[in-house]
């Protein structure tokens, strides 16, 4: 039996994306109905790939919340042609009744209100701002015990994609 596949040529797909260290949750959103919810291995130029070979021609944009990756995977979103923004976590909406936070209702909330406009992006830092703002004068910090710095070591070598397990 072989799959029949929706052309979204010209449409507008809104994508949301709950980011973990190991794993996105993506949700895509396209006329106000989910067309695809998935769970990715958190590889930023696969995830670009995999939302070009689900909507093929069609316009994306992107939302995730601001967090510890900080922002690799909105520059391999961007370079791929994906409009995204990060999002502020403390400035969702969120009902006063909906107090069970999982990946899906996460990335879900995302695509839904970024397709309504209710989303506004913070502002991303440039590639060289930021190795600026990590170079030499940072660390200039008193010398302690590795147990105590290391994992002030670890955050910041993440979003530079270093494992300093």
């Amino acid at each position: 039996m072989t799959e029949q596949r929706r052309s979204y040529a010209g449409e507008c797909v809104y994508v949301g994306v709950d980011v973990h260290k190991e794993t996105y949750t993506v949700t895509c959103v396209c006329h106000k109905q989910i067309v695809k919810t998935a769970t990715v291995q958190a590889e930023p130029a696969s995830l670009a790939a995999s939302l070009r070979r689900w909507f093929p021609g069609a316009t994306l944009a992107s939302a995730y919340e601001a967090g510890f990756s900080a922002f690799v995977l909105h520059r391999a979103l961007t370079k791929a042609g994906i409009s995204n923004i990060v999002v502020n976590p403390a400035s969702l909406a969120v009902a006063a009744n909906d107090k069970v936070k999982t990946d899906r209702r996460d990335s879900k909330r995302l695509a839904v209100d970024l397709a309504d406009g209710r989303l506004r992006g913070i502002y991303v830092p440039t590639e060289y701002l930021l190795k600026k703002r990590s170079g030499p004068a940072s660390c200039r910090a008193p010398a302690r015990s590795w147990s105590s710095t290391a994992p002030h070591w670890r955050a910041r070598a993440k979003p530079h994609c270093i494992n300093l397990a």
